[in-house]
């Protein structure tokens, strides 16, 4: 699972790098005029890599910002830091919720793996 959680961490660092930029593409924009925009820097001119439209800033950069840490907050629930095996160790938590803890902790993620599905990457990460 330490592969997929660390796999999934980059691509919630991708989505944080990607909120102030184009929301198709990442890149960094910059108004030209009311309502018109272009990617700035080096892709200045530049349609979107996915798109076929231009560069267009994220719409809503606050809600992103949410979502990113919403993102975090799923991984470290369910990363395994080995704080349940000790529980186990200490008679905390039996091994039957331990192994349950760890299917449930492993669903979640692959849930949240299935949004970055079209990334490099995805399919040896969710293994």
């Amino acid at each position: 699972m330490s592969g997929l959680v660390g796999w999934l961490a980059e691509q919630v660092d991708e989505d944080e790098r990607r909120i102030e930029g184009c929301c198709h593409c990442g890149y960094p924009v910059t108004e030209i005029s009311d309502l018109r925009w272009t990617h700035d820097g080096p892709w200045q001119g530049r349609r979107c890599p996915r798109r076929i439209t231009g560069a267009l800033p994220n719409p809503e950069p606050d809600q992103a910002r949410r979502e990113v840490a919403f993102k975090r907050a799923l991984l470290a629930r369910f990363a395994n830091d080995g704080s349940t095996e000790a529980a186990v160790e200490r008679g905390d938590i039996s091994a039957a919720e331990y192994v349950t803890s760890q299917i449930e902790g492993l669903a979640v993620l692959r849930l949240l793996g299935e949004v970055y599905s079209e990334r490099p990457g995805y399919a040896e990460a969710i293994r």
